[in-house]
Parts: structure tokens; sequence; C-alpha cells
């Protein structure tokens, strides 16, 4: 009998954690800063912090991406971020994460004559 009811709490324990982060979604660029949509086509945001990836990015790469992010801002896996003051300065700075399917596909990308010089200052 405790050994049915240590499965169940484990059980519900992890469920609960499951449903306290909304699922991350691979989706079409959409709310990139000007440029990016000429070099990426997807992104997945993680409280209000964007990933963008090429086209060639696959997307259990930037699932795992995000789920590493994800974990980083909610260690303790309650929906809400443990430190807000870290995602106020990484949103106030205009920070995200690129990622290319490899390394020699972001050597190849030109960001700076698709990307504006004030974007990155920014």
């Amino acid at each position: 009998m405790k050994l049915v009811l240590h499965v169940g709490l484990f059980l519900f324990l992890c469920s609960y954690s499951l449903m306290a982060q909304p699922p991350l979604k691979v989706k079409p660029i959409s709310n990139a800063p000007e440029g990016f949509d000429r070099l990426f086509s997807k992104q997945v945001e993680i409280f209000g912090i964007f990933i963008f990836a090429t086209r060639r990015t696959p997307d259990s790469k930037i699932l795992h991406a995000a789920g590493l992010l994800a974990q980083y801002f909610d260690n303790d896996n309650d929906g809400q971020p443990d430190n807000e003051l870290v995602l106020m300065a990484i949103r106030k700075n205009n920070g995200a994460v690129v990622m290319t399917e490899t390394k020699r596909e972001a050597d190849k990308i030109e960001i700076y004559r698709y990307i504006p010089e004030e974007v990155w200052n920014s």
C-alpha cells in the first residue's frame, strides 16, 4: 500500500510540474527585430525572451534549448520566473538567443548585411 501511495504521489507531482509550464512551440518568426526575418524563420518565446532559429535548425534542437532556458528562468517549475530582475535586465537590453543548424551555417550568415547596426546597439 505504501508503494502505491508513493507512486501515486510521484505521478501527481510530475503531472503538476508539467502543467505549470505552458507547452513550448516552434512558430514562424513574427516578433523579430528589423532584418531578423531575412536570416531566421523560426522562433520560440520563453517568458518574453525569444529564441530565433534558421530554417535548417531542427525543431528538436530549438525546443531543447527553449526547455533549458525555461528551466533556467523557472527552476522550481511553478510557471513563474524565479528572478524577475534577471528577465527585466534581459528584456531591457533586447536580449535573445539565435540558433543555426551548424557552426558552418553560422559562419556563412551575413548578419551585418541584413540587420542594421542600430538593431544590435539598441
